[in-house]
C-alpha cells in the first residue's frame, strides 16, 4: 500500500513537471498526432490564438481564422495552461490522463487544469460537474466512463477493495456539491493511474 502511494506520488509529480514543460514549450501549439505530441513535434505553420468549446481561432503567418472544432485540421493541441486537448467526433476534450486508459472531460461540460496537488476540475455551472470519459490508449475511441466499466478495470487489476475502502475520499459535512463531485473525480483519476501502472 505504501509502495503504491509512493509510486502514485512520483507519477503525479512527474505529470506536473511534464505539464509545466508543455505549458512553457507547447502552449497554443497544434500537433498532427498524439505521437508527435509525445515526440515534441508541434505543427510549424499554425498556432492557437484562442479557443472555445465549439471553435478555435487558428493563427497562420498570413491570417487568423475561426474554425469549428469539427473542421479543425489537427485533432490535438495544448491550451494556454498546458493541458493537452483532443478533438474526437466533433467534440473537444481535456486530456486529464493519457495512458493505456486515458481519462477526459468534455470542454463544453467543464474545465480542467493543473494544480499543486494534481488537477482541478470544475463544472460549467455551480450546480453541475462534467461527466467522465475514457479511451483505451490515447488514440482510442472516446466513450462515457460508467461506474460498471471502471469496476471491470479495478477488479481485473485487483484494486476493487482498495478503491471501495479508500479513506482519502470520504464525504464530509462541509463538502459542497462541487467539492464532493471533485473528490469523486480525483478518486477515479488516482485509480486509473494505478490501473495504468499495472498495465505497463
Amino acid at each position: 500500500m505504501k509502495k503504491q502511494m509512493l509510486i502514485l506520488f512520483l507519477i503525479t509529480i512527474s505529470a506536473l513537471v511534464d505539464a509545466q514543460t508543455a505549458a512553457t514549450k507547447y502552449a497554443n501549439r497544434f500537433f498532427k498526432s498524439y505521437e508527435d505530441y509525445i515526440a515534441g513535434k508541434p505543427v510549424e505553420e499554425a498556432t492557437v490564438a484562442s479557443w472555445k468549446a465549439n471553435s478555435v481561432e487558428v493563427k497562420t503567418k498570413g491570417a487568423q481564422e475561426k474554425v469549428k472544432i469539427s473542421k479543425l485540421p489537427y485533432s490535438w493541441f495544448v491550451n494556454e495552461g498546458g493541458m493537452l486537448m483532443r478533438v474526437f467526433d466533433g467534440d473537444l476534450y481535456y486530456v486529464v490522463i493519457d495512458g493505456p486508459i486515458s481519462y477526459y472531460i468534455k470542454s463544453d461540460e467543464g474545465t480542467a487544469g493543473f494544480a499543486s496537488d494534481g488537477y482541478h476540475l470544475h463544472g460549467k455551472f455551480t450546480d453541475s460537474f462534467p461527466s467522465d470519459y475514457y479511451s483505451e490508449t490515447p488514440n482510442g475511441k472516446i466513450a462515457k466512463l460508467s461506474g460498471k466499466k471502471l469496476g471491470v478495470y479495478l477488479k481485473k487489476y485487483d484494486l476493487e477493495k482498495q478503491y471501495n475502502k479508500d479513506p482519502e475520499f470520504k464525504r464530509e459535512m462541509r463538502d459542497c456539491v462541487q467539492c464532493w463531485q471533485s473528490k469523486k473525480a480525483h478518486k477515479k483519476i488516482k485509480y486509473i493511474k494505478l490501473v495504468n501502472e499495472k498495465m505497463k
